[in-house]
């Protein structure tokens, strides 16, 4: 809330929540939800066995009003440190899927 400043109208907004145990949602809903904690906290941390493999930036410096505009995110893959070669070939698959995949929506945001 905010109180004092030229064209600046306060408002609290509050809702009653109940924690659930679980609950589903669509992927679109699910995706809106981590844009929304990466704006929160800036940055999402994605750990599998305690290792962090990627990064999600919401926010991150000289972001575009374009960017913002268009909810892009910042996407960082970590290249495996130990160097294991099945963790390198999965690295790889997960990069070249990706890129392959941007390409496509690439071109059908062309069309």
């Amino acid at each position: 809330m905010m109180t004092g400043e030229e064209n600046v109208i306060p408002v609290c907004l509050e809702s009653d929540y109940s924690m659930k145990k679980e609950f589903t949602a669509r992927w679109g809903q699910f995706i809106d939800l981590l844009y929304i904690l990466g704006i929160l906290f800036g940055k999402l941390d994605l750990m599998v066995g305690g290792l962090q493999t990627a990064s999600v930036y919401s926010v991150w410096s000289r972001k575009d009003v374009s960017a913002w505009e268009e909810e892009k995110v910042l996407l960082k893959i970590y290249r495996p440190e130990n160097q294991d070669e099945c963790e390198i070939r999965e690295y790889n698959l997960i990069i070249e899927r990706l890129n392959r995949n941007l390409a496509i929506l690439g071109d059908l945001a062309a069309l």
